[in-house]
């Protein structure tokens, strides 16, 4: 194998920067979707090695990473495009809890609302309830909700707290 045919440390340096771009400008829901895809890619990135990685080995994962990115862009389109979409459902009864009316906190309510009864909360909090999810809106606060038929129920805003109750599912929940 001659050193034309070789990859430079540059070069996967470069494509390692892109990959961990746009891994950190993707909205919570496609890091969920996408997560082993992007793990793998990452992973087949920090194995190539100048010298070892050839070209076309190269040429390969660049275009696996720029499929995944596009894959993602179209993913993250159309879930903005259901969340400015009025739908069908009635709208959601929302408590009234201080949390629950900041922008974010709305953002992710129109999110869950737009995207329907399908919409993959995370299990919990039970102690608001057997059929409660929650949605992360960051790292550190959450909605709880249950959907009764096409009705959106959003019952409380929690922040994540070493003192949350059982079944709390880390947060101390304002309902």
């Amino acid at each position: 194998m001659s050193a034309a045919d070789t990859v430079t440390t540059a070069e996967i340096a470069k494509l390692l920067k892109l990959h961990d771009k746009n891994l950190k400008n993707l909205s919570d829901d496609a890091k969920k979707k996408y997560k082993n895809t992007i793990k793998s890619q990452k992973t087949t990135i920090q194995d190539m090695v100048e010298g070892v990685t050839t070209k076309r080995e190269y040429a390969s994962a660049a275009r696996q990473l720029a499929s995944t990115i596009e894959d993602v862009k179209r993913f993250e389109k159309e879930v903005a495009d259901r969340a400015s979409d009025e739908p069908a459902y009635p709208k959601p009864k929302v408590a009234n809890v201080a949390g629950l009316k900041t922008t974010n906190a709305k953002k992710k309510i129109q999110n869950v609302w737009a995207t329907g009864p399908g919409y993959p909360g995370t299990p919990g909090p039970r102690s608001l309830g057997t059929k409660t999810l929650h949605a992360h809106i960051t790292n550190r606060d959450a909605i709880a909700f249950y959907w009764q038929r096409d009705q959106l129920h959003v019952v409380g805003y929690g922040e994540k707290s070493g003192q949350a109750g059982r079944n709390d599912s880390g947060y101390k929940w304002e309902t």
